[in-house]
């Protein structure tokens, strides 16, 4: 290579280095302004394209709207004719959570769930036209959905961009969905109060129309601020049947009941306080135009208003009365009473069963005539002595048990095993009654014992009797049911009989020279044979026919009509028909339309 052309290729060497290096410092400067135009440094969108990046500038007249929309309480966000964010202001990322960077040039249609795109390119369209409005979810960056409402329509300049504004609505909407969910669940409340109230209403008027008590509910009339009169406003049916008063309702007391604020004066008394204070009153009263006594409970129930609650004691006040005028009867019935008693407890002395009582240690304290014949010992030997110990006593359950019944319930009765002086034992029948003061405490035992030692051996005596009847009585139906085998047998064998020596005879008839007629008797004889032999007879019993009626049937089991049984029977066809409805209605096909001998087919 010569000197020449190495100086031309150093040349063209230091040409191209120093075009590279303009060609780098260009690209520099490109990428810082770029980058100065994504940041929100200068005034200008950047979008990156298939090709290259699309740089927006905006002009002089746009700059104090920057300042506005950069400065709002809302977000704001320019689209390009795919979706694709030109811009968005710093309330638009707060509210995504993503920072401008990455939101610029991406698509809007990211952030929004799919189910939502196609309402808001509808959105789009429409803003194009007019100013439109759209509620929709965005995903912010830690994946929560936000409620947004968007705002939008306009163009930016000749370029095909939407200008949408961007209000947080997630805290609104928040609040209608709990306002929703309360409205319901007060709504079910509201229901479900609603049913109780029925259900309570129901309760009650039933309660206010079946109490047993009267009830009145009525109005005081006032005259110069003193209670006058008063009216029925509500009642129930036991009011009627209570006081014998009828369509009281809307009509004053005084109509109803001629003369009653004449006699009785402190009714109305007492009712118009009870309406004054609100204080509830209850009191007895003899109502003496109706001749009866009342003992009602009364309360205000709001203003001049009132409810009395009642029922008649004119039987308990009658009784009273008696009981008042039988009182200085029943003292000196109580000391001819004191003397007859004491006469009873000579008679105990003198009663043939055991009477003995114990106080609350056991230890006898009474021992009657009929105990010394019952057991052999005297009362100065059994009194003191510790009665079940004194008595070797057989209880049907252990001691204490006993006792925790006896003071439980009061008193005890069964059964217990005694022994007596003279060392035999006895089965006693035993009442045991506790005795109390008149605190309820506690006092003595009162035992009275009856000797069955006699009857136990005759209950005894019948249980053996009942015990060989039961077995005799199995024996019968051993040999009952053998006797049932027999006859079983029986059967069997005269039906094998009737099968191997009279039905041959009857096929050789068949085929020897008879007459119509005769040959007519040997079919029937052959029939009833045969019938006889079939279990169909055996199971028709069941069914209580008659003779004629067995004789009907076997004649509809083999197909022949009404007619042809009658000629064969030498009855009417009228008498066959009354037998076959008498068959039917005996094997259960009355008012069916099952076919008679479908059935008799069915029973064999």
């Amino acid at each position: 290579m010569d000197e020449k052309t190495v100086i031309d290729i150093e040349m063209r060497r230091t040409r191209l280095f120093e075009e590279n290096e303009d060609l780098r410092a260009r690209l520099e400067e490109a990428e810082r302004t770029l980058d100065a135009i994504r940041s929100g440094d200068v005034d200008a969108l950047v979008i990156e394209g298939a090709d290259e990046p699309r740089v927006y500038t905006l002009e002089g007249s746009d700059f104090p709207y920057r300042g506005i929309v950069e400065t709002m309480a809302a977000g704001a966000v320019t689209l390009d004719r795919d979706e694709t964010i030109l811009y968005c202001n710093a309330v638009f990322s707060a509210m995504t959570g993503i920072p401008i960077q990455r939101l610029i040039g991406s698509s809007f249609l990211d952030l929004m769930p799919a189910e939502h795109r196609d309402a808001f390119m509808g959105f789009i369209d429409r803003s194009q036209m007019e100013n439109s409005h759209v509620e929709l979810p965005l995903r912010t960056a830690s994946g929560k959905e936000l409620y947004v409402h968007l705002a939008g329509g306009c163009e930016l300049h000749d370029v095909h961009t939407s200008c949408i504004v961007v209000t947080d609505i997630t805290a609104r909407k928040r609040a209608e969905e709990a306002l929703e969910e309360a409205h319901e669940e007060l709504e079910e409340r509201v229901e479900a109060r609603t049913r109780e109230l029925r259900v309570s209403e129901a309760r009650y008027r039933s309660l206010f129309d079946n109490m047993l008590d009267g009830f009145a509910y009525c109005e005081m009339l006032f005259e110069d601020g003193r209670p006058a009169d008063f009216v029925y406003l509500e009642v129930n049916e036991a009011f009627e049947r209570l006081t014998g008063l009828k369509d009281v309702v809307a009509r004053k007391v005084s109509e109803i009941i001629p003369g009653i604020l004449k006699a009785n004066p402190e009714l109305l008394e007492i009712y118009g306080r009870a309406v004054s204070t609100g204080r509830p009153e209850r009191f007895e009263i003899d109502l003496k135009p109706l001749g009866m006594w009342f003992s009602i409970s009364v309360y205000g129930t709001e203003k001049n208003r009132f409810v009395a609650v009642f029922h008649n004691i004119t039987e308990r006040k009658h009784a009273e009365e008696a009981l008042r005028e039988a009182h200085d009867e029943l003292e000196q019935r109580v000391l001819e009473r004191t003397g007859a008693l004491a006469r009873q407890a000579e008679l105990l002395e003198l009663a043939h069963g055991a009477i003995l009582v114990r106080d609350l240690e056991n230890r006898i304290t009474f021992w009657n005539r009929g105990a010394e014949e019952v057991y052999g010992w005297t009362k100065a030997e059994a009194l003191g002595n510790v009665a079940h110990a004194f008595l070797h006593t057989r209880f049907p359950t252990p001691f204490n048990e006993h006792i925790e019944t006896l003071t439980r319930e009061g008193r005890w009765e069964g059964e217990l095993v005694h022994t007596t002086k003279d060392g035999r034992q006895i089965t006693v029948l035993s009442r045991q009654a506790l005795q109390r003061d008149a605190a309820g405490n506690p006092l003595a035992i009162l035992e009275i014992n009856l000797d069955i030692t006699g009857r136990k051996q005759v209950e005894e005596n019948l249980d053996i009797k009942s015990r060989t009847l039961e077995e005799v009585n199995t024996a019968l139906k051993v040999l009952l049911k053998q006797r049932e085998e027999d006859r079983s047998d029986l059967e069997e064998n005269i039906l094998s009989n009737v099968k191997e020596l009279i039905l041959p005879y009857v096929e050789k008839l068949k085929k020897s020279r008879l007459d119509a007629g005769q040959a007519g008797n040997v079919d029937i004889l052959e029939t009833n044979l045969r019938e006889i032999t079939s279990p169909i007879i055996r199971k028709l019993q069941s069914f209580d026919l008659t003779p004629r009626e067995i004789e009907v049937v076997s004649h509809v089991k083999d197909g022949k009509t009404t007619k042809q049984i009658a000629e064969l029977l030498g009855v009417s066809a009228r008498a066959v028909e009354f037998h076959r409805y008498n068959i039917r209605k005996k094997l259960g096909l009355e008012q069916k339309r099952s076919n008679l001998r479908s059935r008799l087919r069915s029973i064999t």
